[in-house]
C-alpha cells in the first residue's frame, strides 16, 4: 500500500478542523492509500505558517524517506514562496516523487520542476479529499496522474462547487472552446497571481512552445476579469510567452458575476495567442472536483479533447 506524506509548505495544518482531517484520511485510506503526517505539519510560528526551518525540514524528509510514495501538500496560504531560496533542488532530482497541491502551492511545484525537471502535479490538497461534491471524480485523477502513469482525457464532470462548500449541485456546463485548433506541449501554470510571483527568476519555468494553465480565485465580483487580463498580461512580459501553443482556463472560484462571454472578450482580444486554441471551464483550481494536472507533463488540445499523454 503507497504511503502520502501530508506536508504543510505554507499554512499550518491547524488551520483544519480535526473532523475534516479525519474525513479526508479515510477518503485516502478507503482509497488504498497510506497517510503520514510530516514533523511540523501543525506547527504555527507567526501568522498562519511553520517556522521556514522546520519546514523545509519535513520537506526533504519526504523526499529522502523511502517508505513515502508522494507528498500531498495539507493547505493554501500565502508562505510557499519563502521557501524557495532553501529548498534542495539536488536533493529532489537525486529522490524524484510526486508532489500535489494547489493555489499558494504553484510557486513550489512550478519552481521545482523549472529546477530540477521532475514533474509536480497541480492537484487536490488534504482538506480536498474531505468536500462532497463527486469526490470519485477527484480521486479518480488523482490516482491516473500520480500513480497510472499512463494517458488520460480531461473529461468534465457531472456537477460543481467552490472548494470551501461541502455540498453543491450546480450543474456542469463542460468545457468551453473559445477557439478552436490543436496543439500539444508542456503544461505550466496553476493559479496565475501565484504563477507572477515567480516572474523574472529562475524559478519560472520556460514559457515558449508550453500549454498554459491557469486559474484565478480573487473574489472582485465583475472586476475578476480585469485583474486575470493583468496577470496574463504580466505573464506575456515573460521570454517565451508569445510562442504559447494553447491555453486551458479553470472555472472561476467564486466569480457568478463573471461568464463566458467577459472571458472570450479579453481572452480573444489578446494579439499574442490569436492563432491558439483556447479551452475555458476545465476543473482545475478552487472548484470541486477536480482533475490533476502534471506541471512539465505534456497534454494535447484538439479534436479527440484534451489529453494528458506524457508523465
Amino acid at each position: 500500500m503507497d504511503t502520502i506524506r501530508v506536508v504543510a509548505v505554507s499554512g499550518s495544518m491547524n488551520v483544519l478542523h480535526e473532523n475534516l482531517i479525519n474525513k479526508a484520511v479515510d477518503v485516502l485510506r478507503g482509497s488504498g492509500l497510506n497517510v503520514s503526517f510530516a514533523t511540523h505539519a501543525k506547527d504555527k510560528r507567526s501568522g498562519d505558517a511553520a517556522d521556514v526551518r522546520n519546514r523545509m525540514a519535513d520537506l526533504h524528509e519526504a523526499f529522502t524517506d523511502p517508505g513515502v510514495a508522494a507528498i500531498l501538500v495539507a493547505v493554501g496560504g500565502t508562505h510557499t514562496i519563502d521557501l524557495l531560496p532553501h529548498i534542495d533542488y539536488d536533493l529532489i532530482r537525486k529522490h524524484p516523487k510526486p508532489i500535489c497541491g494547489f493555489s499558494d502551492a504553484t510557486v513550489i511545484l512550478n519552481a521545482i520542476y523549472a529546477r530540477t525537471r521532475v514533474i509536480t502535479y497541480y492537484g487536490p490538497m488534504l482538506f480536498s479529499f474531505a468536500v462532497n461534491i463527486d469526490p470519485v471524480y477527484t480521486m479518480d485523477y488523482f490516482r491516473k496522474a500520480l500513480f497510472l502513469k499512463s494517458a488520460y482525457r480531461l473529461n468534465p464532470a457531472v456537477q460543481w462547487g467552490n472548494y470551501n462548500e461541502l455540498h453543491s449541485d450546480m450543474v456542469n456546463e463542460g468545457h468551453q472552446v473559445i477557439r478552436t485548433g490543436s496543439a500539444s506541449g508542456i503544461l505550466v501554470g496553476g493559479h496565475v497571481p501565484s504563477l507572477n510571483l515567480l516572474q523574472g527568476t529562475v524559478y519560472l519555468p520556460e514559457l515558449e512552445d508550453a500549454v498554459l494553465f491557469v486559474e484565478i480565485c480573487e473574489r472582485y465580483g465583475k472586476a475578476t476579469i480585469e485583474k486575470l487580463n493583468q496577470y496574463l498580461g504580466a505573464l506575456l512580459l515573460q521570454k517565451g510567452a508569445g510562442r504559447i501553443k494553447g491555453l486551458l482556463v479553470g472555472r472561476l472560484y467564486k466569480c457568478d458575476e463573471v461568464g463566458i462571454d467577459d472571458l472570450k472578450k479579453v481572452l480573444l482580444e489578446r494579439e499574442e495567442w490569436k492563432d491558439i486554441p483556447i479551452v475555458l471551464n476545465v476543473d482545475f483550481g478552487h472548484t470541486m472536483p477536480m482533475v490533476t494536472l502534471p506541471v512539465g507533463g505534456r497534454i494535447s488540445i484538439g479534436r479527440d479533447g484534451i489529453i494528458v499523454s506524457e508523465q
